[in-house]
């Protein structure tokens, strides 16, 4: 797959695949509810004739391709492409689950003039210790070694309603018993959507991190070469979850917070509430991976460096 034949891969048929809200039309334009986190408003826009969406949430928009770099949390052009080539069945043996949209929350059906809830389409089989060779070698192409991870992160086996088979992923726990899924082709939310609380047995009570995703707090653990955080660790899982955030903040009274959030307009707005917040020491660390969109990016680099 090239970039122009992604390019025309209809977004509508994608959020369509993917299990996405049938969508409200307004002067031509198709409004839906984020696919990238949980809202009560629709602030999701496609233009179906441009093929362009824009999500006015966040203030990010584009072609398909930043939709799959968005959604599939890859950094290049190429990476998406593979993703999106994976997504369609082509040229890969992974089959990304769908719908991957919208599990964190139930899905109503009209039956017989009655609101029913359906169950969520995905279906955790089995979670155990971290040991599937291609997963391994996932994390190991996030230049993420297995010893950091294996603490923190296992592995799930999975359905999907309406397919007959099996599929497996990362699996990272939040609060609420869910799992943030994730795999090359693709991320997903297994449950309840919500943020994940690390707390060492030795810990600073006053002081917490923050990162966005757990790819980057691991990545934060083999950066300074250290099997588990001195402090607390808050991962979002989502720039939705902000609110969670604070609240756990402010519940366990922590007065000091590090944000190893991403280089992008959702970093520096996250970076902005939290900065709002009274009584809150604030500090942005992601200048120690400066030039670089996040925690991960760094240390893939890093790798690089290295191995040349």
């Amino acid at each position: 797959m090239n970039v122009k034949q992604a390019k025309n891969i209809s977004l509508v048929g994608i959020l369509q695949q993917l299990g996405c809200d049938t969508p409200e039309v307004r002067g031509g334009e198709l409004w839906y509810f984020s696919p990238f986190r949980k809202e009560g408003d629709r602030s999701f826009q496609v233009h179906p004739q441009k093929n362009i969406w824009m999500d006015f949430g966040i203030g990010q928009g584009g072609t398909t391709i930043d939709f799959a770099m968005h959604y599939f949390g890859v950094c290049s052009v190429s990476e998406a492409l593979r993703a999106l080539e994976a997504f369609r069945g082509v040229g890969s043996s992974i089959e990304p689950a769908m719908p991957l949209f919208g599990q964190d929350k139930p899905h109503y059906e009209s039956v017989s003039g009655q609101r029913e809830v359906t169950e969520s389409a995905i279906t955790i089989r089995k979670v155990q210790p971290l040991q599937n060779r291609a997963l391994i070698q996932y994390l190991e192409k996030r230049a993420i070694p297995l010893g950091f991870a294996r603490p923190y992160v296992q592995e799930a086996y999975y359905t999907v309603r309406g397919r007959d088979r099996t599929y497996f992923a990362l699996a990272f726990p939040n609060q609420s018993g869910g799992y943030e899924l994730r795999n090359p082709a693709f991320k997903a939310v297994a449950g309840h959507k919500d943020i994940s609380l690390i707390m060492p047995e030795i810990d600073d009570f006053f002081s917490v991190m923050v990162f966005e995703g757990f790819m980057d707090f691991v990545s934060y653990l083999v950066y300074h070469k250290t099997p588990a955080p001195t402090v607390s660790a808050i991962i979002l899982n989502s720039v939705a979850m902000k609110g969670k955030a604070i609240a756990a903040i402010q519940e366990r009274g922590f007065v000091e917070v590090e944000l190893y959030l991403d280089r992008d307009d959702s970093g520096r707005w996250l970076t902005q509430e939290l900065l709002a917040v009274k009584n809150l020491a604030v500090n942005g660390m992601s200048g120690v991976y400066d030039s670089h969109k996040d925690f991960n990016e760094l240390i893939r680099q890093q790798s690089l460096t290295h191995s040349v």
